[in-house]
């Protein structure tokens, strides 16, 4: 349904209808149009009951009817495309492919130096204003597509070290990217001009990127 109340104002949210998306197996075939799984749950039997639930993977809890979008509408889209014919098991359509050219590789060194052409800071050139910054008080950039551990050093052209920054982050808590707000070590904004950031990585691999900030002036307005 698309009602959120009744008439009388008793919540509805939907109604008190889920959607159950259950993965076959022996008790449950494909493509029975849920056959299987009613005749389980009123059976009357715990086991039986049991067999259902265990192979529940996907559960859309009281959806709110909308015209506008189908039921169990994504945005993702998969498309696969067959070069032969698809075997038939049971009477079923049955395919076969793997993703073996899509896997995480590791201790490629290939692979590390495509990371590396990846590595950015954004915006590049900066021009006294970007999306990241929430306030006239704020400045700030990213350097995205980083791994887990990296030591971020900037520099003026003349050599100069301006700012260091460390990126040590937890297992689970891995973040791509870090801020810089476009001061130096001591907490002061830095001028106008091209800077270079190199970035190193734990492996001995390295990158420099050369960074181009306009700062704004600042608004004594604001104070």
């Amino acid at each position: 349904t698309e009602k959120e109340f009744s008439d009388v104002g008793q919540i509805f949210f939907g109604g008190m209808h889920s959607i159950y998306i259950l993965q076959p197996n022996n008790e449950i075939p494909v493509y029975d149009k849920g056959v299987a799984a009613y005749n389980l749950l009123n059976s009357g039997g715990t086991f039986d009951k049991r067999d259902v639930f265990k192979n529940v993977s996907w559960v859309f809890a009281y959806p709110i009817r909308d015209e506008r979008f189908p039921f169990l509408a994504s945005e993702v889209e998969i498309k696969v495309r067959l070069q032969s014919k698809y075997d038939e098991q049971d009477g079923n359509p049955k395919f076969t492919f793997n993703t073996s050219d899509l896997y995480a590789k590791t201790n490629s060194k290939e692979q590390l130096n495509k990371n590396l052409e990846k590595i950015k800071a954004v915006p590049n050139p900066y021009y006294a204003f970007n999306e990241y910054e929430q306030s006239k008080l704020e400045n700030k950039i990213k350097i995205i597509n980083l791994p887990a551990e990296a030591t971020i050093s900037i520099y003026t052209l003349n050599g100069t070290l301006i700012k260091t920054i460390q990126k040590r982050d937890e297992v689970g808590d891995e973040e791509t990217a870090v801020e810089w707000d476009l001061t130096n070590q001591s907490n002061i904004q830095i001028g106008s001009g091209m800077y270079l950031i190199h970035i190193q990585l734990p492996d001995g691999q390295s990158k420099v990127l050369k960074w181009l900030g306009i700062m704004r002036e600042i608004d004594l307005e604001t104070f």
